[in-house]
């Protein structure tokens, strides 16, 4: 019996090793600098420019951005859409309180990386259409980091994607903007 024989049910391909899940790295930058192609009815934002700093943003582990939450609310005017996610500033000392300091005042977005099969990547981007802001701020001494939370309200899609023809150009859209 091969050890894959114990997995495939749950991998569907022995032979298919391409990584799924989120990315380790996503990148967070400030929304008012930023200017979006932004197209609702197909749920894609073609096109990203930005005036200011874009930075990277980690998250070790087997699920980075686990964290990621949606969740509705019926409004007079119809479903509005929140979305929540928990990020880490590595290390627990005066300069990350400062950067949680400077995010915690911030008005950002955050685009994130989503792994699929053969190349088929997805890269949803929050807070583009509503500011992503931060809702709280918690000290984990498992990570020896400040866990910040992020959260954009009032949204009117359940979520946007950036995408520009295909996986290699987006990959190179975003390479630009740092």
């Amino acid at each position: 019996m091969a050890e894959c024989d114990l997995l495939a049910a749950n991998i569907g391909s022995c032979s298919d090793t391409t990584s799924k899940g989120f990315a380790t790295i996503g990148y967070v930058g400030n929304h008012s600098e930023a200017t979006p192609t932004l197209n609702l009815s197909s749920g894609l934002v073609t096109n990203l420019t930005s005036t200011g700093i874009i930075y990277e943003v980690y998250q070790k582990g087997n699920n980075p951005f686990s964290d990621l939450t949606f969740s509705a609310t019926e409004r007079k005017t119809g479903m509005v859409f929140g979305k929540e996610i928990k990020v880490f500033v590595k290390g627990i000392t005066p300069a990350s309180a400062l950067s949680v300091k400077a995010l915690a005042g911030a008005s950002v977005f955050m685009i994130l990386k989503q792994l699929g099969e053969h190349g088929n990547a997805k890269y949803p981007i929050l807070g583009i259409e509503s500011p992503m802001r931060c809702t709280g701020v918690a000290w984990s001494a498992e990570e020896g980091a400040f866990e910040v939370t992020l959260a954009e309200n009032n949204a009117d899609m359940p979520a946007l994607f950036l995408w520009k023809t295909n996986e290699s150009t987006t990959d190179a859209l975003i390479a630009g903007l740092l």
